[in-house]
């Protein structure tokens, strides 16, 4: 996991029969892989009253340095069953990476790495790996998956501004720039298949559940490891 991510858990409760589960699912954080002693925070949320049922979100992470770090989600049950203590999901987050900011590839020597393709300036900084994914001038929506808010947007259209209030957007922007920094050879977080399900999992026709806050928080840290030649 990328230095100074910021990361959520879903927890899902399956049961047999027709009855959906209730009453609400307690996630515990911790600052270990083994999900022992006390936790850094914990969080109720409510089951959506489906079945099987969901909570989610659970309270968001600070951004992540270092070290060994886990979830784990409780349900005590309700009259019609009896609860359950999910696995102890640990993860680790390395030290560190490299990566470019959308200001960086908006202007001056990072737009010319990407304004064509082929592209010469490209190839010559990636030491002859293949062109750009895609050009300036791509649209957004033809190239990921299509959200109505992105319509006639460009990528660079998106890396130039600053993102403005929209949670859409400002996901967009940071995904234009996660993919060019994984696709140009850096040692960057996340693959290019990882930054398309990414995308995809926010992209999932809610937009109120803050996915796409969060992907935004999650590649903008990404995005300004820098540590690197293309961008300094």
């Amino acid at each position: 996991m990328a230095l100074n991510s910021v990361l959520h858990d879903l927890a899902t409760v399956s049961v047999s029969g027709a009855t959906p589960p209730t009453g609400d699912v307690s996630f515990a954080f911790y600052s270990n892989g083994e999900c022992v002693d006390d936790p850094v925070f914990t969080d109720l949320v409510a089951l959506d009253g489906a079945n099987p049922g969901e909570a989610h979100p659970s309270q968001s992470t600070d951004p992540l340095t270092p070290g060994a770090w886990a979830f784990q989600a409780t349900w005590s049950g309700d009259e019609n069953y009896s609860g359950d203590v999910s696995e102890c999901e640990w993860f680790t987050v390395g030290e560190g990476g490299q990566g470019c900011t959308p200001g960086f590839w908006q202007g001056g020597n990072g737009s010319k790495l990407w304004n064509t393709s082929p592209d010469a300036q490209w190839t010559a900084a990636t030491n002859g790996l293949a062109n750009p994914p895609f050009i300036h001038t791509t649209l957004f929506n033809s190239f990921f998956s299509a959200h109505a808010d992105l319509n006639g947007l460009t990528m660079l259209d998106l890396v130039g501004t600053g993102g403005g209030p929209n949670p859409v957007r400002k996901a967009a922007r940071s995904l234009v720039a996660a993919y060019l920094n994984a696709s140009i050879g850096l040692d960057y977080p996340y693959t290019t298949a990882q930054l398309s399900a990414m995308w995809n999992d926010a992209n999932d026709g809610d937009d109120s559940d803050g996915e796409f806050l969060a992907l935004h928080t999650q590649l903008d840290a990404a995005n300004n490891l820098h540590n690197n030649d293309v961008c300094g």
